[in-house]
């Protein structure tokens, strides 16, 4: 039966509930919607959950009349529909009341609604303003419906576009569009069949967007020229802290080694990359290694880890810490986190170096009374004292005794950390002292004589003064008397 929004404007207080709603359970969540009860959320499904309150659709339900409370309802805050019946005119009913809601901020829908209704979804889109996240998944959207959605609502930062199988020309079709939603935050194309073409046009687009942080692009078919070109996009954005390519098995090392653009760039503020399922194995581990050297950002890698072998990790833990020089411990990697699994690199001498990355977690481990933020060492602190045993203090001593605090406090503050790897820590201390005190009574006569020459520079550069007065006063007197 044809009814038009009069019709239910005119029954909707004396309808009976009984009849459109085939559940106590559905007669309660219509009854809510009726008298704007504030009800925060509605889930549509097929599957009865007797710990939640959701929408089970049966053969007797009304969906027209659901439809109708939820587009006159203004305190539903999110929405989700999981399941939809066969017959389109039910659909058709529950899509076009729904579209004049305008208090929805969450929608979510994973089940396809037809062609009918995604006219209605789009003016829905069109007119909430106030809906702030999106999510489409198993949506045969098409062409020209994608088209129409990406020039949907400006107000959504978070937009889920997966799993609807775009394709590279469905992409294309609203990379123009979706380039114009500049306030997006987070954004999802998963699973899209997007390759090469749509990185490229992907490439211009995420360095203009300001506000974005988060980019999936999971399970798609992008090989080593779209990374390349993604890369170009992302190493010009200073937003971004989030990358998941999981899945994308085209990229081999050459498409790897080009995150070096992005992890080396002034404006990388990327915190975490995701690259699941993607074969990462020791020329893959070398070539992510070698990127990262420098970069400050990231602090987690995920990837799975079964076909690394020691010969990868080698290069993972010289990343985190070169124990070549000094200089070289002190200017490795000090930011990551996790790498790859962490039931895996545990087998492998870099689990102590993520440890002192991670520093403050450590901290606290210690008893309450010593939570202290000034005894919590760097992790650079802690890789130089621990893989450095014998360290060389003699060019320190050009600061003679003042130094010797110094040395001391790097060594107490690094303690707490260190003794549980490192039982002579005392011996090291006792050792630095032995060092000083071993030169000192040299430092004591350097001192002593460096003191005795300045005063007796002072005392030679007034005596010249003086020498030079006496001069010009000898001259002035035998002109004197001559005349």
């Amino acid at each position: 039966m044809n009814r038009d929004e009069k019709y239910y404007d005119s029954h909707a207080q004396d309808v009976d509930l009984e009849k459109i709603a085939s559940s106590e359970d559905n007669r309660e969540l219509l009854r809510m919607l009726r008298s704007d009860y504030c009800w925060d959320s509605l889930h549509i499904t097929d599957v009865y959950d007797s710990e939640v309150l959701n929408f089970v659709v049966r053969n007797s339900d009304d969906l027209g009349w659901l439809g109708y409370f939820i587009g006159k309802s203004t305190c539903l805050n999110s929405f989700t529909v999981d399941y939809l019946p066969q017959e389109r005119e039910r659909t058709n009913a529950l899509f076009g009341g729904f579209s004049r809601n305008r208090s929805i901020s969450e929608l979510c829908i994973n089940t396809d609604i037809g062609d009918d209704n995604l006219i209605d979804l789009g003016c829905f889109l069109r007119d909430n303003i106030r809906l702030d996240q999106l999510e489409l998944r198993n949506v045969d959207l098409g062409i020209e419906r994608a088209h129409t959605f990406a020039l949907g609502s400006t107000s959504i930062r978070k937009l889920h576009f997966g799993d609807n199988n775009l394709g590279e020309d469905g992409f294309a079709s609203i990379a123009a569009a979706l380039s114009k939603q500049t306030q997006l935050e987070r954004l999802s194309l998963r699973d899209n069949s997007l390759g090469a073409t749509s990185c490229k046009a992907l490439e211009p687009m995420v360095s203009i967007f300001p506000r974005l942080s988060y980019l999936d692009l999971s399970y798609n078919i992008i090989d080593d020229t779209g990374l390349e070109a993604l890369v170009g996009g992302l190493s010009k954005s200073n937003s971004l802290e989030e990358l998941n390519l999981s899945g994308n098995r085209l990229i081999t090392v050459a498409g790897l080694r080009s995150f070096s653009t992005l992890f080396r760039s002034e404006n990388c503020s990327l915190k975490s990359l995701t690259l699941e399922e993607m074969n990462i194995g020791d020329d893959e581990a070398e070539a992510l290694a070698d990127g990262l050297a420098g970069n400050k950002s990231l602090r987690c890698i995920y990837f799975s880890t079964d076909i690394i072998t020691e010969t990868g990790w080698s290069v993972f833990s010289r990343l985190l810490c070169d124990t070549s020089s000094i200089s070289n411990t002190y200017l490795s990697n000090h930011t990551l986190g996790l790498i790859g699994d962490h039931k895996q690199w545990r087998q492998w001498d870099i689990s102590r170096y993520i440890e002192w990355n991670k520093g403050p977690r450590r901290h606290n481990l210690l008893p309450w009374y010593e939570r202290d933020r000034r005894i919590v060492p760097k992790p650079q602190i802690s890789k130089i004292l621990f893989c450095h045993r014998d360290l060389d203090l003699e060019p320190f001593f050009q600061y003679k005794l003042k130094f010797l605090p110094v040395v001391f406090g790097w060594l107490q503050r690094a303690e707490p950390f260190l003794d549980y790897q490192d039982p002579g820590i005392e011996c090291r201390k006792l050792a630095a002292m032995y060092k000083f005190m071993r030169v000192m009574p040299q430092l004591v006569a350097d001192g002593y004589w460096a003191h005795v020459l300045k005063e007796t520079l002072e005392k030679k550069r007034k005596l010249l003064l003086e020498l030079d007065a006496l001069d010009e006063t000898e001259k002035s007197a035998r002109k004197r008397v001559k005349h």
